[in-house]
């Protein structure tokens, strides 16, 4: 095995786990999800909404448990921007597909542990506990997915563009998130009022909030430092 393709395996085993994490965020709560459209869905609006805020503030690390807002974006933006360097379009699709589905089994395999905390920290504010359902997990699976993979064309695009010039790919991108804002509701006001997770990080952040501040500082800083990594790359050699 060469040096190059050594390197590349290990950017390959960070995008699984990269994966693994921003699904595992999202599965972790897929039974406080249902109880909170059950609860809706049987005219108890208030509590119901305020269920489903705590599962978009879990999957999003606005829970005190993880020590930025929005891990698994923190996560998945770097490894997505370090392996998809110099990868043809089939590879990209080969290898991100094949991460997706180990990030997947990851995912699955740590969710107990992941609904687990959850549960305590849903009993705890609410004094009551969820049902856990392991069919909840598996339909809770394809949005979390999708979303994936339209940040990971997104960071793909973000890069060829830079480096190539090309802007076609970012047409991809509206498309893709068009569907995704479809399938997660973006359109509703119901969304803008009570399902807005970065207006309720902005809002941390003004309160104070440290890990709010840190992670609105860590997002300028890690763009930087992937910007730098495309003005390091060698310019090629003129013919």
């Amino acid at each position: 095995m060469t040096r190059d393709s050594y390197e590349q395996g290990a950017r390959w085993l960070a995008l699984a786990l990269a994966y693994a994490l921003f699904l595992w965020m999202f599965l972790s709560v897929a039974d406080v999800d249902v109880t909170g459209n059950a609860l809706v869905a049987t005219g108890h609006p208030v509590l119901g909404q305020a269920v489903q805020v705590f599962a978009a503030d879990w999957r999003h690390g606005l829970n005190g448990h993880s020590p930025l807002f929005m891990p698994g974006f923190f996560a998945l933006t770097p490894a997505v921007w370090y392996w998809s360097r110099g990868q043809s379009i089939v590879e990209l699709l080969r290898g991100g597909a094949l991460a997706l589905l180990a990030g997947f089994f990851l995912a699955l395999f740590a969710a107990p542990f992941g609904r687990a905390a959850a549960a305590q920290a849903f009993f705890d504010e609410f004094h009551f506990a969820v049902q856990p359902d392991f069919r909840d997990t598996w339909q809770a699976a394809p949005i979390p997915a999708f979303t994936a993979i339209c940040w990971t064309v997104l960071v793909v695009a973000i890069r060829r563009a830079i480096t190539t010039g090309a802007s076609r790919s970012l047409a991809l991108v509206v498309g893709l998130y068009a569907l995704l804002g479809f399938a997660r509701h973006w359109w509703s006001l119901d969304h803008f009022r009570k399902g807005d997770d970065v207006a309720r990080w902005e809002t941390r952040a003004a309160q104070g909030d440290a890990v709010a501040i840190g992670s609105l500082v860590a997002v300028p800083l890690l763009g930087l430092v992937l910007a730098k990594t495309i003005v390091r790359q060698p310019r090629p050699k003129e013919s």
